[in-house]
């Protein structure tokens, strides 16, 4: 019995004992340093690279069109970020038809776009405002939806990007110039 407050205070120094003793007494640094998480991660699809926020979840992968024949006419991958009620959708239109869409949109930016640069390519963005769904009935909120159109620069094709968000969501707004700004062409590894 007379062991135990002895066994007790040994423990407690052991726990309390001197914390500030310097590397050099130790042998080891006294903090570990801890990694950095990252708040994106990178992707690489369709010959672009992205930096995809972790908050937004990915509902749809790499979903292919097919024509009667078979043929892949598009393929799509789809995110959530439910933090700013919003949804990105990339569309990769391969081959020729993904070029013919490009000038589609290129010829006739100045009616209903622009046409801006992402890190040195042409681009070409459409700014809209949804205020009905696809089936005609009003929305409670209006949607801002932003496209831009690329051309693939490692492969034969053009990639849409289309991006919903609340109108009066500005974080929304600005999430999405950030991840634009992002974009470039994939390495070639």
């Amino acid at each position: 019995m007379k062991l135990l407050p002895i066994f007790l205070a040994m423990l407690l120094s052991f726990s309390c004992g001197n914390t500030k003793a310097t590397s050099e007494q130790q042998g080891t640094p006294n903090t570990m340093p801890v990694p950095q998480k990252s708040s994106f991660k990178t992707v690489k699809k369709y010959g672009f690279e992205f930096r995809i926020p972790n908050s937004w979840q990915e509902t749809v992968s790499n979903l292919k069109a097919t024509d009667l024949k078979g043929n892949v006419k598009a393929i799509e991958s789809d995110y959530n970020d439910t933090k700013n009620q919003s949804q990105i959708k990339m569309v990769y239109h391969p081959g020729n038809n993904g070029q013919i869409l490009y000038d589609y949109y290129a010829k006739n930016a100045l009616q209903k776009g622009k046409t801006v640069q992402i890190n040195g390519q042409k681009a070409i963005e459409i700014t809209e405002t949804l205020k009905y769904d696809g089936k005609g009935h009003q929305l409670s909120t209006p949607v801002t939806r932003h496209k831009i159109y690329l051309l693939s620069p490692n492969q034969n094709g053009s990639l849409e990007i289309i991006y919903d968000f609340p109108v009066a969501n500005t974080k929304a707004q600005a999430g999405f110039k950030a991840f634009i700004s992002q974009i470039k062409p994939a390495s070639q590894n």
